[in-house]
């Protein structure tokens, strides 16, 4: 019976198996996620060229408008899977304003037979200069026709020779066949599962007295923060979540239009003190409901509340944080609920982005500083209102650098580690001082901090 040929991309200690779909080393399954996988095999099949991050976009989502982070996650997430080559060097070379290059050889083997190690093939040498095609035939040791000498023995024995060869032949491949689908299914079903991208809505606020639209803001901006820490999953940029969900739209139509595998849909209820949140998970593709839970606090145990929730739907998305992810996303900035409360109502006056919206966001800023002098974001949030006021026309530069020059320094030196700190002291470096290095340095040192922070970006 014929099979359909197989094809295989080897580079290094790396097979690429493209009929199932499998990155191996030395015969042992890298796990990646498939749009993972997809961004390893354009690169792989545009070896050794450069190869602009809004071509690479197109390739990998070429269906789907989505942000320049992903290519980047998925680009940090493939230098990890696949370390380094011999001589220290990356495989994927970063080229500085253009794009990305594979920089190792690359060889394409096509197995007639479909069999992993062929008998027949074609071989193709992904080098510079011309392809080197190489077609050949390699007997096997059980064929004795190759063999002069063996004319005139009894030949009774080799068809059932042949015969036992070729079941042998014939189990081996059932038998890596199996392992191949058992070792694709253990992938498929690997932390993330089939949900590799959310977004998290602004959650509804369900009390009757007061608008708490801050809070339902600020709770879902956090949460997207946290999640956005770990790389196993994608997490669509709160600021575009928020865009989409105005007006009260339904979670599925705004989950669709983001592309997004599934949605986080919450509600608050603020009564006597305490908070109540329900929230659910829903996937995209049938609206089906794959998590749910409340949660009932003291008012001022938020912090509480909110760690029980990343650590509850993390778990349902089975997702397996590394140490330093688990350790930043479960970092807190203050340990005062009413300055992280205060923060957040300038937070979501300050993506007003009009006149009274700054002005009401400073204000609530150094309250939140008032409250916790240590409290590094509200520094930066007041770094990112003085850094924006002059180019919407509210201050002149001469006023508002001073101002936000200090905010941004003050942030680092309280929390050098804080990606929006770093942005900031980025954005004014390049749009007052045109200190060019610097601020790519700082925006650089931004991303690398968070990946999922779109002001970066």
């Amino acid at each position: 019976m014929n099979q359909q040929a197989k094809q295989f991309y080897d580079f290094g200690p790396f097979r690429i198996d493209l009929t199932e779909r499998l990155l191996l080393r030395e015969g042992q399954v890298v796990p990646l996620t498939p749009k993972v996988f997809d961004t390893l095999l354009v690169f792989v099949e545009n070896s050794g060229r450069i190869l602009n991050k809004d071509e690479a976009l197109k390739m990998v989502w070429p269906d789907t408008l989505v942000e320049e982070a992903n290519l980047t996650r998925n680009v940090s997430v493939l230098r990890k899977a696949l370390g380094k080559t011999p001589d220290q060097n990356q495989y994927i070379e970063t080229i500085p304003w253009r794009g990305y290059r594979f920089v190792v050889s690359v060889r394409e083997v096509r197995d007639e037979a479909g069999e992993g190690d062929s008998t027949s093939a074609v071989v193709i040498e992904q080098n510079s200069g011309e392809p080197v095609r190489q077609v050949g035939f390699v007997p096997t040791v059980s064929d004795d026709s190759f063999d002069p000498d063996l004319k005139g023995r009894d030949i009774k024995r080799r068809p059932v020779s042949g015969v036992i060869a070729a079941g042998a032949a014939l189990i081996a491949v059932l038998l890596a066949i199996s392992f191949l689908w058992i070792r694709s299914r253990s992938r498929r079903i690997a932390p993330g599962g089939a949900i590799e991208s959310i977004a998290v809505l602004p959650f509804k606020s369900l009390t009757p007295e007061a608008s708490d639209e801050y809070l339902t803001v600020g709770m879902a901006d956090t949460l997207t923060t946290r999640l956005s820490r770990i790389k196993q999953i994608i997490v669509r940029p709160f600021s575009t979540v928020q865009k989409c969900a105005a007006e009260n739209r339904a979670p599925l139509a705004v989950g669709k239009e983001l592309q997004v595998d599934a949605v986080l849909d919450g509600s608050i209820y603020k009564i006597e003190g305490r908070i109540r949140v329900v929230v659910r998970l829903i996937r995209m593709r049938d609206g089906a409901s794959l998590w749910s839970e409340n949660f009932d606090e003291k008012y001022e145990d938020l912090f509480a509340l909110q760690d029980s929730l990343v650590k509850k739907l993390m778990a349902a998305l089975m997702l397996n944080p590394t140490a330093e992810e688990e350790r930043l996303f479960t970092k807190r900035h203050t340990e005062s609920a009413e300055a992280y409360q205060t923060y957040l109502k300038g937070r979501y006056w300050w993506n007003k982005r009009t006149e009274e919206g700054f002005k009401r966001a400073i204000g609530f800023y150094n309250e939140a500083i008032a409250l916790d002098r240590n409290y590094a974001l509200p520094y930066a949030g007041l770094a990112d209102c003085y850094v924006l006021m002059s180019p919407y026309g509210l201050a002149r530069p001469k006023e508002s650098y001073p101002k936000a020059k200090a905010a941004a320094v003050e942030a680092l030196t309280l929390d050098n580690q804080l990606s929006e700190a770093h942005a900031s002291l980025a954005h004014l470096t390049w749009l007052y001082e045109w200190n060019f290095p610097e601020a790519e340095a700082e925006f650089k040192q931004a991303i690398l901090l968070d990946l999922n922070y779109p002001t970066a970006h």
